[in-house]
């Protein structure tokens, strides 16, 4: 019991740095609509906190050795912070990238559940109209076909949409 005890609190210590991930792997959607309906304004440089569309950034430190290679600045707005704690050393990387592997992975599964959600009737109606195959229904030939149709379709999108996220 204490063991268990000790090891969810070791894990919560671990993981709330990332307790921002899901709105960053959300905000990377939304982000990519605001640039096509504003037709990727110009040297607009957009606040790097999520859901955040402010303009008015400067570059802020957000981890790294200061003064060293490693030391690296986003643009923030002046009320947004990096959510990331700053530890001064080269593992402020290490965090960074693990920070934006998770919201990249996050952002396909919401893709891919999303898709396969919309995919799912369509899928439904085109298994019911081909052969029966050997011991396999149409509702699991459609969940399966909508969830594999989600998954490629949503991988193509997400890394257009980090693309351009990286990008912008």
């Amino acid at each position: 019991m204490v063991v268990g005890v000790i090891g969810l609190v070791l894990l919560c210590a671990i993981l709330y740095p990332f307790r921002q991930t899901g709105r960053q792997s959300l905000d990377v959607w939304t982000r990519a609509a605001w640039m096509f309906t504003h037709a990727f304004p110009p040297k607009a440089e957009l606040c790097a906190a999520p859901f955040c569309r402010r303009a008015d950034t400067q570059p802020k430190y957000v981890g790294g050795n200061p003064g060293h290679r490693s030391a690296t600045t986003l643009p923030f707005c002046p009320e947004h912070e990096s959510g990331l704690p700053k530890t001064g050393t080269r593992y402020d990387d290490l965090l960074r990238f693990i920070y934006w592997v998770v919201a990249m992975i996050l952002s396909w599964l919401e893709a891919t559940l999303v898709l396969g959600i919309v995919c799912y009737p369509l899928a439904l109606c085109w298994a019911f109209f081909r052969p029966l195959q050997a011991a396999e229904g149409p509702w699991s030939r459609a969940l399966v076909s909508s969830t594999a149709l989600g998954a490629m379709i949503g991988g193509v999108a997400t890394i257009l949409v980090w693309v351009m996220f990286a990008w912008w």
